[in-house]
């Protein structure tokens, strides 16, 4: 299928948050362009502004869910657009994020869905530190985040009994006070069935604590993905 360069969304997009920290559920995060000229067009400069429209807003708002307080600024990158239907375009791109002005901008990527009838971005899947080379994370407390990771998933999963163990773990970025981590682990449900997970992360050195701790449940090659102890 061709692939799409769109074109770069030069603005940068304050993203401050309400919600809160950990929702006790998943929240659907939707970004929608309001022009509906040009709903159905990908390949024009026209459809192409609305992708971008609708994409940034997907991920301000997946931002907003994420980092609730933190104020935290997006940049859009490039993004990349394939064909997976008459109506769907699939989506990746690439990003900065920073927390306050006097702090450096963080690379990310993302994948979405674009709905090219509707002209709607839903929930988009955000990987920090997405260009970034790893780094050992063994001087961070990785206790705490995997006791952060464990009482998030018992949250979820309220109907069973959840462990965690966290047994990898890099550190892919940061911008002199916050440290972006990456790694994987096993979580146990019942005490017998396992299951590999992503886990994503952000420690601030300052306050000395994990704001961020996110996690997704994976297959076994995923996991050989971050594997620096």
């Amino acid at each position: 299928m061709r692939r799409t360069a769109l074109a770069i969304l030069l603005a940068t997009l304050a993203a401050t948050a309400f919600a809160s920290q950990i929702p006790k559920a998943a929240v659907t995060v939707e970004g929608r362009s309001t022009d509906a000229s040009a709903a159905g067009q990908v390949t024009t400069a026209h459809g192409l502004q609305a992708i971008n429209h609708a994409t940034a807003a997907a991920v301000i708002g997946a931002l907003e869910t994420r980092f609730a307080g933190q104020g935290v600024e997006f940049q859009l990158g490039e993004v990349l657009g394939e064909r997976v239907s008459l109506r769907d375009i699939a989506l990746h791109g690439s990003g900065q994020i920073r927390f306050g002005r006097e702090t450096a901008w963080l690379p990310i990527s993302f994948d979405a869905l674009y709905d090219s009838t509707n002209q709607v971005v839903e929930s988009p899947a955000i990987l920090l530190g997405a260009s970034s080379p790893a780094s050992s994370a063994q001087a961070l407390p990785l206790q705490g985040l995997q006791a952060e990771l464990a009482r998030r998933m018992r949250t979820e999963f309220a109907s069973q009994s959840v462990a965690f163990d966290l047994e990898n773990s890099s550190v892919v970025g940061g911008d002199g006070r916050r440290v972006i981590v990456v790694g994987n682990g096993i979580a146990r449900f019942d005490q017998e069935d396992a299951a590999p997970v992503q886990v994503q992360a952000i420690y601030d050195s300052f306050r000395k604590r994990w704001i961020d701790a996110s996690y997704e449940f994976s297959s076994g090659e995923d996991a050989k993905l971050v594997a620096t102890r």
